[in-house]
């Protein structure tokens, strides 16, 4: 039976018909009558609840939308996820944009947007990244019948921009640093971090369990939950820390370790064993963790990011963020000329143009090539 139609947009036929959503009347579009009737059913259950009412600003259903239906996803990682949040929460949702109605929103607005983003200095991957967090919105919105077009889809980026180049530490920055960390709290993790080149996150999720016939496993990550916990008044949001999966299905891994490795484990057990005995009952005292805060609690970013620029400050080092132990780790690896297939998997890079990047070589390096070519030319 040939589905019932009643208008034509270029060249596809669809059935249209008005239909009356939170007091005002709007045309929907379907592939046919029953998808329609299917379609409009739909909208009114999604109408009564409030999700998304049809006199709504861009930015009161952008928020329904990232908290109701982002953050309920199980087909997006939890660490993708809070990313998309951060993303909204951080560069969209103060924009003047978000005050337009909905159903106003056009391509020159957003466009708006992303060349307010570029006259700001933001890096292509937060512009990036905001354009996506809107283009998926705006898909839910056509697929519910919302708005009938994208207005991301006819949008310009800037031009792509390589990325700085990756930030190491030189053998006697590393030993100056391996020889006055023993004092901080989180001295063992700067320690993995240089020898196993594992994330930050990673690194906060570790069990000793983890530890085994000379390897590490990482195969959970620590993260920021962005499933808002509403106190009793239903106005205060939390957002708890959790463990969750590594950042892609390429970071589940095993890293091999060093005897030595194993020992100052061993000697920071002890420290940790300690120091849960002095906190009483903490939250986190019995818990297998291999680290966690000053207070017994969940490892988070700044306090980690914080001590580690406190030590940098204190000998003396130009200041590299934390993941520069890991960009050490794995730009040693490449110019031992390890395989790189073999650097990508202990790296957990998804793809080998990633590893790709760290075979960058040293101006003194280039220098040194020059000469050899020289010999042989001249």
């Amino acid at each position: 039976m040939a589905r019932k139609t009643n208008c034509e947009r270029n060249g596809i036929k669809y059935f249209r018909k008005y239909v009356t959503l939170g007091g005002q009347r709007k045309m929907i579009y379907a592939e046919s009558e029953k998808a329609w009737n299917a379609k409009v059913e739909e909208l009114k259950k999604l109408d009564s609840f409030g999700i998304i009412q049809t006199k709504d600003t861009l930015g009161t259903a952008m928020d329904m939308w990232v908290y109701t239906i982002l953050l309920g996803r199980h087909d997006i990682r939890k660490t993708t996820i809070s990313i998309y949040e951060t993303s909204y929460r951080n560069k969209i949702k103060d924009h003047p944009i978000m005050r337009l109605p909905l159903s106003e929103v056009k391509t020159i607005h957003i466009q708006t947007y992303i060349n307010e983003m570029v006259n700001k200095g933001a890096s292509y991957h937060s512009i990036n990244q905001g354009k996506k967090v809107l283009n998926m919105f705006f898909k839910y919105a056509v697929a519910e019948g919302y708005v009938l077009r994208n207005p991301c889809t006819n949008t310009s980026m800037p031009k792509y921009e390589p990325p700085e180049e990756i930030e190491v530490f030189s053998d006697a920055e590393i030993k100056l640093i391996m020889g006055n960390i023993r004092g901080s709290h989180y001295w063992f993790m700067y320690l993995l971090a240089f020898a196993t080149g594992m994330r930050m996150g990673e690194l906060m999720a570790l069990t000793y369990e983890d530890f085994k016939d000379g390897k590490v496993t990482v195969n959970k990550s620590l993260v920021v939950s962005r499933r808002p916990q509403k106190g009793p008044d239903g106005v205060k949001v939390e957002y708890p820390i959790e463990i969750g999966p590594p950042k892609t299905d390429s970071s589940y891994r095993d890293i091999p370790v060093s005897e030595n490795i194993m020992k100052e484990l061993e000697e920071w057990r002890k420290e940790a064993q300690l120091k849960n005995l002095r906190l009483g009952k903490g939250k986190l005292k019995d818990s297998d963790l291999v680290f966690t805060s000053p207070t017994g609690m969940f490892c988070r970013n700044p306090q980690v990011a914080n001590d580690w620029k406190w030590i940098l400050e204190s000998l003396g080092i130009p200041h590299k963020k934390f993941h520069a132990l890991r960009h050490t780790y794995i730009t040693k690896l490449v110019q031992a000329d390890m395989n790189l297939v073999a650097v990508m998997q202990l790296a957990g890079h998804s793809s080998l143009k990633t590893t790709l990047r760290y075979t960058h070589i040293e101006s003194e390096e280039k220098k040194i090539s020059a000469d050899i070519m020289d010999k042989i030319l001249m």
